[in-house]
């Protein structure tokens, strides 16, 4: 064997260990960590109305004439305490009638109040306005997609009733409008819910869904315009020493995505946001200072995003060995079988019957490859301010 051949034997099994450890082994590791250490009893206060802290009910909207009607709907239905709820809906230069609708409901809802941006800010900016003219409470961010069950709010209300939560993500569930993708991005789901939980019982979670979350505004800190909320808010409540809490019965639905072209401009999108905002706050990255951030965020976050680049790179390595050591050579045909299921899975994307192997091994290397170009745009500086329907409309 040569030196060459040795080096990639290497990086072969590193990578390799890598991709099970992300998609896998960290689930794995969670779980057990989980069985050993013993839970921790918090102190709540006495549950009961009295003690429900005051909501703001945060929804950011541009151009959402046909949705709006439905979320207001939606959110005035919550078994919440009316006198402690407040929604508040800031629209981005919305231009079509959707500030309309929002004044006609607010007219018939105290609760209920609009801010307009003045132009396009773009989300996080209109965010920053909005939640600068909340003075105290807790506030729950949402989308116009996303729906609440009736007892949502009060879930969460009773959520940060323990004096140490600062920030709360909910039981997020997608509704599956058929095809491969959605189907295997409902399998990723499962697995992001799986980790999401396990982190909370050990109070280590650091991420959150950004149409179903909630914070307190005392721990608020302005949002950088080119972050997502869902990446930097946990974030900096961590960095605040406060927890931030899964709450499996807050239960909110969303749409899953089923276009490929669509569902890989999110990961795009997403990734480039995220991975940005994460290295903005990186005392939480240092294992000497954050040691359990800092083993959450590398392996929940940073790793999965790096997927991309390794399982491409572990695919060539894969058929580079094939080729040279015999042993090897069926790790060749394993990598040459999931590129052609792949292929495969592709042709197949949006026809009425799809091969659900095939499907899930297309959303794989669609997701991978989404997260692949977000880091690729993000190590060259790009950034997305405005952005409408997964597809950036601004970027620098």
């Amino acid at each position: 064997m040569s030196s060459l051949d040795t080096i990639a034997t290497i990086f072969f099994w590193l990578f390799l260990f890598l991709l099970v450890y992300v998609y896998a082994g960290y689930g794995w590791l969670l779980g057990a960590l989980v069985a050993i250490l013993p839970e921790k009893k918090r102190k709540m206060s006495p549950n009961d109305e009295a003690t429900l802290p005051f909501i703001t009910l945060l929804l950011t909207v541009y151009n959402e004439e046909g949705k709006i009607a439905a979320r207001l709907d939606n959110l005035l239905a919550q078994d919440y305490p009316s006198d402690r709820l407040q929604i508040l809906i800031a629209s981005d230069g919305s231009d079509d009638g959707t500030e309309p609708i929002i004044q006609t409901y607010a007219g018939k809802h105290a609760c209920i109040r609009l801010i307009q941006s003045g132009g396009r800010l773009g989300k996080s900016g209109t965010q920053n306005l909005a939640i600068g003219t909340i003075a105290h409470g807790i506030v729950v961010l949402t989308d116009a997609d996303t729906r609440f069950e009736v007892d949502y709010l009060r879930h969460i209300g009773e959520a940060f009733l323990i004096p140490e939560v600062g920030c709360v993500t909910a039981n997020l569930q997608f509704k599956d409008v058929g095809g491969g993708v959605s189907q295997s991005q409902g399998y990723y789901w499962s697995y992001e819910l799986k980790l999401r939980r396990l982190e909370s019982r050990l109070g280590l979670l650091a991420v959150c869904s950004g149409q179903a979350m909630a914070f307190r505004k005392d721990y608020f800190v302005e949002l950088p315009l080119n972050v997502g909320d869902d990446c930097i808010i946990p974030l900096d409540t961590a960095l605040q020493n406060a927890k931030i809490k899964h709450v499996d019965n807050a239960i909110a639905y969303d749409i899953m995505e089923h276009e490929s072209r669509r569902e890989f401009n999110t990961r795009v999108r997403m990734t480039l946001r995220n991975w940005v905002g994460t290295w903005l706050r990186p005392n939480l990255l240092n294992p000497f200072r954050h040691p359990g951030y800092a083993f959450t965020l590398w392996s929940h976050k940073l790793l999965r995003w790096l997927g991309g680049p390794i399982l491409f790179a572990l695919l060539i390595l894969s058929l580079w060995l094939g080729l040279r050591i015999d042993a090897y050579l069926p790790a060749a045909i394993v990598a040459l079988l999931f590129c052609l299921a792949g292929m495969i899975g592709w042709r197949l994307e949006g026809r009425e019957h799809n091969i659900p192997v095939v499907g899930a091994v297309f959303s794989f290397f669609l997701a991978n490859t989404g997260f692949s170009i977000g880091l690729w745009k993000a190590f060259r500086g790009q950034q997305i301010v405005v952005y409408q329907s997964g597809i950036s409309s601004q970027q620098k």
